[in-house]
């Protein structure tokens, strides 16, 4: 028996306690006011009056159950949240003495680390945890370890470096040099590197191993020259297995330096497709479109309407080099000589693309990032959107933003668009559906806002594309598509990020659905690789060069 939800039997005795004394209904309708001693069930409360105005909130609650025991408050929170926040952003903390681009890092490996062991709610969970370690910190330090233990790591110790600076005896006894003399090259040693990298952990203990290197395989004929040598390559940066220590232990000051250089100016950015002012909008949109996928006309109004959209879905390539012929990825089916072979893929409705950015900017409107001035999380961040195809043209349907200097993800999150979906361009965009709790445009925007202002580097493949789905103009903006490889890109020519990933990363991506974190961390990673190797553009005219960044 299933009780009404506005429970119009509850102040009616229940017949079968009236006749059998005991009623045996499971979820009886019916009020009962005998008590558990009489082998009667429990007595449930009455309502409030059987004329009083019903809530939305009791309008849409479930049936009542049977009674049950009261719960305990924190169950009763957990029973109001009945789902998981889809986002996983620190709250604010005032004053707090840990940034907030480290917070948003460890938020995340918190709700990550929750999910896995199975808790209800790890990204509601995380936030309120990592908050209370926030205020409690006190500092980046107590705040690390602090997380740390939440996540049940061992924290390990941190090496300290020997005190007095003493050679290490060789297992034969003797030597190649006087103690003395060995000290001095030890000591030597010890303070070059600490020369070049003034945050060597144990610069003393690593200049007794290098020492005692060159001295277990030389003799005192050999052992000034081979140690003179020695010094001179760590002079130069070698360390003792010849691997460049300058260049592996590049600091986020350092990289952030060469990282400026990879930013594009206006001028550049305007020949390779970016929109680099807020259009105006036009007054309405051409109602004459013309479908991306099968290129046929339709009218706006009709978009909705049902028919028959024939496509391949796959881009074109080739057998091989130019003048070769041409095939759809998707089917195999050729181009050209087979251009009258019937299309592998049908929709029922068409699809199109906005022309202009005045056009878009009617749809949804433009917002320029110089009018962030709000004190930045991030200075450098990868971006990646998934879009798909809508009543207002293409749309965000994903966002993923991504620290440049750890990699790791601190926004990932699926939003609604404006329009109506027409489809959700799964094979491209890994968006299968929407959530209920999706977040909207807008707030997704303000999120983003939280996470970087206009001084901020945007890091991506084709980024035009990404911002003129978030509907934002920016002007420090680093694109793979762009840059690599070096000095080949066009605006009609640029290599996809599937194969710039192959070439320079040896990793093969967008093997299945795309994945708009595994695609932003992709970009990161080309760029990294070639600041690693000191790679810098070719210099640019006066005229050419990026906007200079605005402190303070």
């Amino acid at each position: 028996m299933f009780t009404h939800p506005q429970r119009l039997f509850a102040t009616i005795p229940c017949p079968s306690i009236r006749i059998n004394q005991k009623c045996t209904v499971l979820n009886c309708i019916f009020h009962h006011s005998q008590t558990p001693e009489n082998g009667t069930r429990a007595k449930r409360p009455a309502p409030e009056s059987p004329t009083a105005p019903l809530s939305s909130a009791s309008l849409l609650s479930p049936p009542a159950k049977r009674a049950k025991p009261e719960p305990s408050s924190s169950n009763k929170v957990e029973n109001a949240l009945e789902q998981d926040s889809r986002i996983t952003i620190p709250e604010a903390v005032d004053p707090c003495a840990v940034d907030r681009a480290t917070r948003s890092i460890h938020l995340r490996k918190l709700a990550l680390y929750l999910k896995s062991i199975g808790t209800p709610q790890p990204n509601r969970r995380a936030m309120a945890q990592e908050k209370s370690v926030a205020e409690d910190a006190k500092g980046t330090s107590d705040y690390k370890q602090r997380m740390g233990r939440l996540m049940g790591e061992k924290l390990p110790e941190q090496e300290e470096d020997v005190k007095v600076i003493m050679p290490r005896p060789l297992p034969q006894g003797g030597g190649p040099a006087m103690l003395q003399d060995r000290k001095k090259f030890v000591e030597l040693i010890a303070a070059c590197i600490i020369n070049i990298e003034p945050n060597w952990p144990t610069p003393n203990k690593w200049a007794i191993e290098q020492e005692y290197a060159v001295a277990k395989v030389t003799n005192k004929h050999s052992y000034p020259q081979a140690i003179r040598r020695k010094l001179y390559d760590i002079k130069k940066g070698k360390g003792l297995d010849g691997t460049d220590i300058t260049k592996t232990k590049m600091s986020q000051r350092e990289m952030m330096t060469y990282l400026e250089k990879y930013v594009i100016n206006d001028a550049k950015l305007e020949a390779f497709g970016y929109t680099v002012k807020v259009p105006t909008p036009v007054d309405h949109p051409n109602y004459q479109r013309t479908c991306k996928r099968c290129e046929a006309s339709f009218l706006l109004k009709d978009q909705l309407d049902k028919t028959q959209c024939k496509y391949h879905p796959g881009k074109i390539k080739r057998m091989g080099g130019p003048g070769t012929s041409r095939f759809y990825e998707c089917c195999g089916a050729s181009l050209g000589e087979a251009a009258g072979t019937e299309t592998c893929t049908t929709s029922d409705h068409h699809v199109f693309h906005w022309d202009s950015p005045e056009e878009m900017a009617w749809a949804i409107p433009y917002v320029d990032t110089d009018t962030w001035t709000q004190e930045a999380d991030f200075t450098a961040l990868g971006v990646d959107c998934e879009m798909g195809y809508t009543t207002k043209g293409f749309e965000m349907l994903r966002v993923t933003v991504v620290d440049f200097f750890s990699n790791e993800t601190v926004l990932d999150l699926h939003t609604r668009p404006y329009g109506e979906v027409i489809d959700l361009n799964t094979t491209w965009s890994g968006v299968s559906e929407i959530p209920d709790d999706a977040l909207s445009f807008d707030a997704a925007i303000e999120l983003l806002k939280t996470l970087m202002n206009k001084d901020t580097i945007l890091v991506g493949h084709g980024l035009e594309n990404d911002l003129r789905t978030l509907r934002i103009v920016h002007h420090r903006v680093v694109d793979t598509a762009i840059h690599f490889p070096p000095h080949k890109p066009t605006p009609k020519f640029r290599m996809s990020l599937k194969d710039l990933s192959f070439e320079f990363l040896a990793r093969r991506i967008q093997s299945g659905e795309h994945d708009s974190a595994e695609d932003a961390i992709a970009s990161i990673d080309v760029v990294k690789h070639f600041i690693n190797k000191r790679w810098t553009p070719v210099e640019l005219k006066e005229s050419e060069r990026p906007r200079p960044t605005k402190q303070g």
